[in-house]
């Protein structure tokens, strides 16, 4: 074997760092380019914010870099655009603190009780680690012995005591090992003169009570089949996840719409679209910067230093409102082709690909796919995700062609089991024949699929 080198000539497609950094601006929705320009302001010197437009009308151009300095004079000159444009003080916005205010968790109510029963640091020490294994839905998620290891317990039996107790805790069934034992905790608490048949119901035919086979259970008990409806109808109220109503909200889950669609106040019968620029800071190119770079004893290293942080300052001001304007267009096409949505609501929705509207904005759909990514649109309507208006069409038979987007579809069949008779829900097929007579042509495993999508059981089990 020899060891020998080769020059080998390949091609390879590599994506500049400034058309890297556009396409991460393009994806961030609006909360995360605030945390963006306040993260490049201080990496930056380059960077800075602006309350009014800057003047440069005087502005020389720079020794080192005639082209870059061209192009800042062309930015400076420019009017602000509105994306970038300041919003209201904050003074006139409420604080969110005042808005939210303090919500006790789950995790501090537990704690609580727990330190009102208990005085033994031990036993407190036990209690504190179970509550600190109680997931989003309030089950417990290791077992007794599993937590005695993990204390360097000799056995498992307080542990089990502990957890008895808390077990006992506001809100019923928190820290339970199975939905079996969530429903028997509550059962105990909760169903007083049916306990005995619901015990019974929950340990042996849970499977069964959740597919409604009433007379399976009633045989195999004993007991009329109208005291199993009863007693299925009082464990249907319990909870199955007895923690979900004590969670208080992130403020994680607030959502910031990048795009406000809402009545024109000049014209009631016209919509108005605008861009929420969130309050986005002005940016500009700090002038102290500048005049730093006409001085003519720079060193070498001292002139790379600028023009380098010059060229990141420009690409990303340009970044940004590429932002503003591809979000803007997107949003005035939306206006343009789904109109009759935004007055009438879900069942005007029109079919509509990403391949659409690349074509029509003259874009590429990987763009457009990523100027969407996480951004959402106020409307009449209510609060949407972008992608919403982005789905398939379902032949119409009267029409002849696909004029019907799927989520209409499901709006449609929603409205139909809201507005059923609830002792005679209507089957898949009863389904797919009333969208027939309103001319929507669709598989009956299609509005099975469609169903399941929406969370909403098959009608056998809708049944009352």
């Amino acid at each position: 074997m020899k060891l020998s080198q080769h020059q080998i000539q390949t091609q390879k497609q590599i994506m500049a760092p400034i058309m890297q950094q556009s396409i991460h601006i393009l994806m961030l929705p609006l909360l995360d380019l605030q945390l963006a320009i306040d993260q490049e302001i201080e990496t930056n010197p380059m960077l800075e914010i602006t309350e009014t437009a800057p003047n440069s009308t005087a502005e020389e151009t720079s020794p080192f870099q005639e082209t870059l300095s061209e192009e800042l004079q062309r930015l400076m000159d420019a009017p602000p655009h509105p994306f970038l444009s300041n919003g209201p003080d904050d003074d006139e916005l409420p604080d969110q603190n005042q808005i939210r205010g303090h919500q006790e968790s789950l995790e501090e109510k537990l704690l609580m009780q727990l330190h009102i029963d208990l005085d033994d640091p031990e036993k407190i020490c036990i209690g504190e680690f179970i509550i600190g294994q109680i997931n989003e839905d309030g089950y417990l998620t290791m077992d007794c012995p599993e937590i005695a290891r993990h204390l360097n317990l000799e056995h498992s039996r307080d542990v089990e005591e502990i957890l008895r107790l808390i077990q006992t805790y506001e809100p019923c069934g928190i820290a339970s090992r199975s939905l079996e034992e969530n429903l028997l905790i509550q059962s105990r608490h909760l169903l007083n003169g049916q306990r005995s048949l619901a015990e019974k119901i929950i340990t042996g035919h849970l499977k069964n009570l959740g597919r409604k086979r009433y007379d399976l259970i009633a045989k195999e008990l004993k007991v009329p089949i109208e005291h199993v409806r009863q007693c299925a109808q009082l464990i249907a109220k319990l909870d199955p996840r007895p923690a979900r109503n004590d969670r208080p909200i992130c403020p994680a889950n607030y959502i910031t719409p990048d795009i406000i669609v809402r009545s024109d106040p000049t014209d009631t019968r016209a919509l108005r679209l605008d861009v929420n620029d969130g309050r986005l800071p002005a940016l500009r190119i700090n002038p102290l910067y500048r005049k730093l770079m006409r001085q003519k004893n720079l060193s070498p290293d001292e002139k790379t230093f600028l023009k380098e942080k010059l060229q990141n300052a420009l690409a990303f001001i340009k970044s940004i409102r590429l932002r503003g304007s591809t979000i803007r267009e997107i949003g005035e096409y939306l206006l343009k082709e789904q109109g009759e949505f935004f007055k009438h609501g879900h069942m005007a929705l029109k079919p509509m690909g990403l391949k659409d509207i690349a074509a029509a904005l003259e874009r590429n759909e990987s763009t457009i796919s990523r100027a969407i990514h996480h951004k959402y649109i106020e409307t009449p309507q209510g609060i949407l995700p972008l992608k919403y208006f982005f789905s398939q069409s379902i032949g119409n038979s009267s029409a002849g062609h696909n004029t019907t987007a799927s989520r209409s579809v499901k709006e449609i069949i929603r409205e139909f089991i809201d507005e059923e008779d609830r002792t005679r829900p209507l089957s898949d097929q009863e389904i797919q024949q009333r969208l027939e007579q309103q001319g929507i042509t669709i598989a009956r495993r299609t509005i099975g699929k469609y169903r399941s999508q929406l969370n909403i059981l098959p009608s056998h089990l809708r049944k009352v």
